[in-house]
């Protein structure tokens, strides 16, 4: 799966929680909190990853380079897997 330049700016902007509210999506960074959404039954809209070799079992994996994974994570540091999930909606 390829991810469009609109996909990505959209991802970017999940950094804000206005966006985040409004889209309905969160960001997830890190293989061990990627592992926990997946195997919590979160539904995730995308796998972004430098290596999908590595995480073949997570759904829509989308390959990307380094630099744009650096672009969409909130941290200095980032990972090689970052997860777009949607939120869950809470029964009232």
């Amino acid at each position: 799966m390829k991810l469009t330049n609109n996909e990505i700016k959209l991802i970017k902007k999940l950094k804000d929680k206005k966006y985040r509210k409004s889209e309905g999506l969160f960001l997830v960074e890190g293989s061990k909190l990627c592992e926990e959404v997946l195997n919590a039954d979160y539904e995730i809209k995308y796998t972004i990853t430098s290596n999908e070799f590595k995480y073949n079992d997570f759904p829509n994996i989308c390959v990307v380079d380094y630099e744009v994974i650096k672009t969409i994570s909130t941290t200095d540091t980032p990972q090689d897997i970052v997860c777009v999930v949607h939120i869950p909606h809470k029964p009232y």
